[in-house]
């Protein structure tokens, strides 16, 4: 996902960016759907090069609807005291490696 936000909240980018490449929980991806209602998953990530790269099956549903509509948002956050998260919009800029 490729960065295309304006930051609103309290952390400095540095700070998001060390959140993100600290977090053990996945990420929760909205995509729109092909009605345009909202649809969820949970993908597990890793934040490379200034970017968010999410794992998950090639015939995934999320790919489908990434490609037909590539905005989204997401969401990583723990879900314990502190609760403390990350919340964007981005748009998706896949480029498909499958592992061997």
């Amino acid at each position: 996902m490729k960065k295309d936000f304006t930051q609103t909240g309290p952390w400095p980018e540095a700070e998001v960016k060390t959140f993100l490449g600290d977090s053990r929980v996945p990420v929760r991806v909205a995509s729109n759907s092909a009605s345009g209602h909202p649809l969820l998953a949970s993908l597990w990530l890793v934040p490379l090069e200034g970017s968010l790269w999410c794992a998950t099956e090639q015939k995934a549903q999320i790919l489908r609807r990434l490609a037909s509509d590539p905005r989204c948002a997401f969401e990583v956050s723990v879900e314990a005291p502190p609760y403390l998260g990350v919340r964007a919009r981005a748009t998706d800029v896949r480029q498909a490696q499958p592992i061997d």
